[in-house]
């Protein structure tokens, strides 16, 4: 899956980045025979992008005055489920049994106010058509941002006029089509590897995993993140000019460092996590009991799942860092 560098301000992004929509693949082939192991597949991944919009949504406007540099931020009350144009027929078609999108997105309300359009297909957003995806991505960002109209009109002829509301801008999508990897940070959106959306137990321990995404696309971590990649980017170059540009000669101190700062900031990932899920009413004590269980599971859990493994000296750390949550939120 192609993931490109952009911010982006709101959940635009479910089962394929809106930004990487192609507006030329073929349309869905409706009369494809869909096996009912690859409609659960296709069930499945969408019944997790909604519930983890849904928790993102809940916490982000939970968690306003977490997200990094105390500036007012903003973030849509809806999400777009897009089925991936780069998927197999057979997905492709399973995806349109459920969602019922081909080539333009479908409405997820995230506000009670957009309850009467959930599952309308949007066919402009601000003037813009679905045909122009990256200028209907810079729209949504324009207006999100600037705390502006954003005006949805849908392919029955409905129109409707919402506005972003104050809330951190973050917002996570699953890469249930690339290779496995580590999470990937695009601006205000992590992408987290499938594996860990089949981790949690309950919605509970979901939010914990959603909220550490948090700390490093809307928390402090955001920034240590991108200070480090910046580090990590002259460093490269640095190497490149020593070795004449034979880059398969050294290692990326790119990578090197981001993944070296995200580790070593994987205990403050899990008490920002903390004090978000009781902000938005989740149960913190969850991520604890997520935690004993990757203890005693871990080993088991695929290699991308690391970052979710808890050693003694992390969970002392989190059971420290719950004391510490404020009674009130809880």
């Amino acid at each position: 899956m192609s993931i490109r560098r952009m911010s982006m301000s709101v959940a635009v992004t479910v089962l394929v980045m809106l930004t990487g929509c192609a507006s030329t693949s073929a349309p869905v082939d409706q009369t494809l025979k869909v096996s009912d192991a690859m409609l659960a597949e296709a069930r499945d991944m969408t019944d997790a992008e909604r519930t983890n919009n849904a928790i993102m949504y809940r916490m982000g406007v939970a968690a306003s005055t977490l997200c990094r540099d105390g500036s007012p931020q903003y973030r849509a009350p809806f999400a777009l489920l897009v089925n991936n144009p780069t998927a197999k027929p057979e997905m492709r078609a399973a995806l349109y049994a459920v969602i019922h999108a081909d080539k333009l997105p479908v409405l997820q309300a995230l506000a009670p106010s957009l309850a009467g359009y959930d599952g309308a297909e949007v066919a402009m957003l601000n003037g813009q058509n679905f045909d122009k995806p990256k200028k209907v991505a810079a729209a949504l960002n324009q207006a999100v941002r600037a705390n502006e109209d954003i005006v949805l009109r849908f392919a029955d002829g409905r129109q409707v006029v919402t506005h972003a509301i104050s809330g951190c801008p973050s917002a996570v999508m699953v890469n249930f089509f690339g290779k496995a990897g580590e999470p990937v940070d695009v601006g205000t959106t992590e992408v987290l590897p499938r594996t860990w959306s089949q981790l949690p137990a309950s919605n509970d321990e979901r939010a914990f995993i959603l909220a550490r995404s948090m700390y490093f696309t809307g928390g402090e971590g955001g920034a240590k993140l991108r200070n480090a990649a910046l580090g990590g980017a002259v460093g490269n170059g640095i190497l490149r000019a020593v070795t004449l540009n034979l880059s398969g000669a050294v290692i990326d101190l790119k990578t090197h460092v981001v993944r070296a700062r995200r580790a070593g900031n994987r205990a403050d990932a899990d008490a920002f996590a903390l004090r978000v899920m009781a902000r938005a009413g989740f149960d913190p004590a969850a991520a604890l009991t997520f935690a004993r269980r990757s203890q005693e599971q871990g080993a088991a859990w695929p290699d991308d799942c690391a970052e979710l493994r808890f050693d003694a000296d992390r969970i002392e750390q989190m059971q420290a860092a719950l004391r510490d949550v404020p009674r009130a939120s809880l």
